[in-house]
This record gives structure tokens, sequence and C-alpha cells, in this order.
């Protein structure tokens, strides 16, 4: 009997309500347990193959602390980097853009260009850029590199580059940890010493970024500040001008108006004053950090050479072929329990 024909007698037994019982699934497995034993066999066999084909791949990784929330020392950088985050209380660069200023077109151009370690033949150790380590020295499945046959033909350098992107995307992952304020960056690479260059190396890069950033946001900040400064600085001179002008014009007379009011004026050259030694004060601060730029945080875990490969997880690949094959044998045994169990003959005509 074909398998349309099963199926046929399958769906028939399905519509009529024929209720399948266990046994008689086990009975159809029994039955044809040779069969099924072939067929976990096979499909165990390409787990296999598929696992010893995939190359291994070492996993590193940095936990990284936000300085402005993190610092536990109340010093004078302390005052400083607060200096950041004094008009909004936000970073020039939010949190949850830190990956894309890993994982953009123009960081990705300076990350391929890394000069990082790997190991060659006879383990010496080679000096090579990222792009060509990724691009020469990563090996692929046999079923890749059959593919790359049949469609490198049909690709373009843009094809190429898109594909270079995605290859270094996954390979580089910037994510928050359990706190809002822990980042873990995260590198994959068939070589351990290239693994755990490359993440430091994203780190020291990341940092670099929001320095940049930072220093951009003090300039356009000390701008506006010294604007407020030389305006304030005139007010407050023309005002003391005006309260001097005043009490040499009543000097000697004892209304109270007068009185009143050239103290008013001398107040308000206080208070004028007062504005302007705390914007002036702020200005300082500002210039200091932006010429005396601090790290934006400070590593909790650093990267680590791997022992063990992370990938591939061989027991876990077996597994999942074992239990699909598994599955087809079930689903194979239920349909040919549930034809046994209505009448064949009568359906096939």
């Amino acid at each position: 009997m074909s398998v349309l024909q099963y199926i046929r007698l399958f769906g028939n037994c399905i519509r009529r309500g024929d209720a399948i019982s266990v046994i008689s699934i086990y009975k159809a497995i029994h039955d044809n347990f040779k069969w099924s034993g072939i067929i976990i066999g096979i499909s165990v066999f390409i787990g296999l193959v598929v696992c010893f084909s995939l190359p291994k791949e070492y996993r590193s990784s940095v936990q990284i602390s936000l300085e402005e929330s993190s610092s536990p020392v109340n010093t004078g950088s302390k005052k400083v980097m607060d200096l950041f985050i004094t008009s909004n209380n936000k970073d020039a660069v939010n949190v949850e853009s830190y990956p894309d200023l890993v994982l953009n077109q123009a960081a990705i151009e300076v990350i391929a260009q890394f000069k990082l370690p790997i190991t060659s033949n006879g383990n010496k150790v080679e000096e090579k850029s990222l792009r060509e380590i990724i691009e020469k020295n990563t090996t692929n499945p046999w079923w890749s590199k059959i593919a790359d046959v049949i469609i490198s033909p049909l690709r373009d350098d843009a094809d190429c580059e898109a594909r270079f992107i995605s290859e270094l995307q996954r390979r580089i992952l910037v994510s928050s940890g359990k706190s809002k304020n822990i980042l873990v960056v995260e590198t994959l690479m068939q070589d351990p010493l290239t693994s755990a260059v490359l993440c430091d190396s994203v780190v020291c890069f990341l940092n670099n970024q929001l320095v940049q950033f930072n220093k951009q946001k003090l300039s356009d900040k000390q701008l506006f500040l010294q604007t407020q400064v030389e305006g304030l600085k005139h007010d407050y001179y023309q005002t003391l001008e005006n309260a001097a002008k005043y009490m040499d014009t009543h000097q000697g007379r004892l209304l109270m108006r007068d009185s009143i009011v050239g103290e008013c004026l001398s107040r308000e050259a206080e208070i004028r004053f007062d504005a302007y030694l705390k914007v002036y004060k702020e200005f300082i601060l500002s210039k200091f950090a932006h010429d005396h730029p601090q790290d934006r945080f400070f590593t909790i875990i650093p990267a680590h050479v791997a022992v063990r490969s992370t990938w591939p997880k061989k027991v876990a690949i077996i597994f999942i072929f074992g239990f699909l094959s598994m599955m087809l044998v079930v689903i194979s045994a239920t349909i040919k329990a549930g034809c046994h169990s209505i009448n064949i003959d009568e359906v096939i005509k």
C-alpha cells in the first residue's frame, strides 16, 4: 500500500471518530521494530555527522558597570562625572543605544580593522585583522562550502559586505545584564585567544565612543555656559554700578526711601553675583571634565581565554535528531494503527 493510501485511510479514520488505542500503536511499532531501529540509527548517525562537521567556537565575555551610578567614592572625579548628567540626569548616549554604537555601519568598519592574534598550525601565534580572520581563517561546515560554490558566482561586492556585517553581528553581542547599569559584551570566535582579545578590544572601543560623545556634549554645554557667564557678569557689574551711583547721589540723606532703595540695589547685586558665581563654577568644572575625560565604566569581570568550546553542543544536537526520528516512528505507527482499525478495502473503493 502506498503512502498516499495510508494518509487517506488515516484521514477517513479521524472523520469517522474511530479510536486508536495505545496498544495498537505499540503493536505497530513492535511489528516494524527493525525498521524503527534503522530510522533512529540513521538519524543519530546524521546528528553525529552534523556535530563533527560544525567547527568549534569559543565564547568570551566581559561584564562592565557604568561609572555614574556605581562609583562608591565621592571625590573630585566623581563630581566631574556628575556634570555629564546635571542637565537631564541622563548620559550623552542612552544605555539601550550601546549595542548600536558597536554594531552600526561606521563602527563595524573600524572594528573590522582590529589587529588580533590567531593561533595557526604548530601553535604559532600570528596577528591579522578581524576581517581577514573571518574571511580567510574561519572554517565552515561542508554543506556551507558547497552552497558557497553554487551561490558565489551570483554574489556581488554589496552581498559580500552584507554577509560580512551579518557574520560580525552574530559574533559580537552587547546586552544589558541583570541590573540596568550592568553591560555584558560577548564575542564568539573559533580561536579562544582571538575571542578574548576581541572582547577586550570591543570594550575599549565602546569606552572611546562614549568618551567622544560626552566630550561633544560638554563642548556644547561649555558654549552655552560661556554665554551665560558673560551675560551674568555684565548684569552683575551693571547692577553694582547702579547701586554705587545711587549711593553717591543720595549720600548723607536720612530719608527712609533712599535707605531702602540703596539696600535693595545692594541685595540685587549680591543675588546677581551668586548667580554668576554658580554658573562660573559649573563652567570651570565642565571645562575640566572636557579636558580630562574619564572612563565611562569599569570592568567587573574581565575577559578570559576559554578552555572549552561553546559550540557545537553535541549532546543536544544528537538528542534533537533522535527525538525527531522517534516522533516520526510514532506518527507512522499511529497512522498504520488507524488504518488497520477500519475496513481498508471499503475505503479504497
